[in-house]
């Protein structure tokens, strides 16, 4: 495994940590989430286009690279986006963090299904533990029951999980950077054309009082991504998911010491334990 990838994917986790936070703060009941969506898509692609332009890559790309990358920008960063401010509205917090870690499972069978990416057994092992440990250490075995809601975030999971292969592949011929910037552009005028389409035209009024987390939320989305996509091109996406994991015991460490959150011993327990899973899971190399 690729030192410098796993650095990217621990550094990605923290970034999502802090995005996760600060969406926490921001995200109350009398924010519009689609105007604060609508608005983070922009003030991420006119970074990612000015970072794009001088780029030579972009005149070698064929008519497939821009289909594949426009593809993983509208599912992974458009779809996914309208499922996930739709599906967190209609469920609970507690079910929306655990089926943020099916995100592993679904990328791992993605890749096994597509690229024949195989873990051995001791890794599968590992893998499994690190999943089941981030789990109880999020929902503290108080999942509610399965809604309308939680069929939408698992629709969004499934989309993450094939996106990621596909930017796997799109990594054959194209950079990771490359890869995370057209994601971000084709996201971003997807989400524009639904905001044209459904009238739902920008409103600054909406963001105003949450306009500084705002900020600070495109910029951990934009380095995390960028973090993410390069770390994965140096490793693969079962190993990226999995190292990702960590971001939950990330995010509730931060809550603990900045949002005063409690954690129950058990919560303590199994995240100490996935941790130790993915620190094996890596040193098996």
């Amino acid at each position: 495994m690729s030192i410098k990838g796993l650095i990217l994917i621990l550094v990605s986790s923290l970034l999502y940590a802090g995005l996760v936070i600060v969406n926490k703060l921001a995200l109350k009941p009398s924010i519009d989430t689609f105007q604060y969506a609508l608005f983070m898509a922009v003030f991420l692609a006119v970074p990612s286009l000015l970072f794009l332009s001088p780029r030579r890559e972009l005149l070698k790309m064929s008519w497939y690279d821009w289909g594949l990358c426009g593809i993983i920008g509208v599912l992974a960063s458009g779809v996914v986006q309208l499922l996930w401010i739709y599906g967190q509205k209609l469920t609970t917090s507690v079910n929306a963090g655990f089926i943020t870690t099916l995100a592993t499972p679904l990328t791992a069978i993605f890749a096994y299904l597509i690229l024949r990416e195989r873990l051995s057994s001791h890794k599968l092992l590992m893998a499994m533990i690190a999943f089941l440990g981030m789990g109880i250490m999020i929902t503290n075995l108080r999942l509610g029951g399965l809604n309308n809601g939680d069929l939408l975030l698992i629709s969004a999971m499934v989309v993450i999980g094939f996106t990621n292969v596909l930017a796997k592949i799109a990594m054959n011929r194209l950079s990771g950077l490359t890869v995370s910037l057209l994601r971000i552009v084709f996201g971003a005028a997807f989400m524009l054309i639904v905001a044209l389409a459904t009238k739902q035209f920008f409103s600054f009024k909406a963001v105003e009082p949450v306009f500084g987390y705002l900020l600070l939320s495109s910029f951990f989305t934009f380095t995390f991504l960028i973090a993410y996509y390069i770390g994965m091109q140096l490793t693969s996406p079962t190993y990226a998911t999995v190292i990702f994991l960590l971001e939950v015991v990330f995010t509730s460490i931060v809550g603990v010491l900045l949002l005063g959150e409690m954690l129950s011993w058990l919560q303590w327990v199994t995240g100490g334990i996935a941790s130790l899973a993915i620190i094996l899971f890596v040193l098996a190399d």
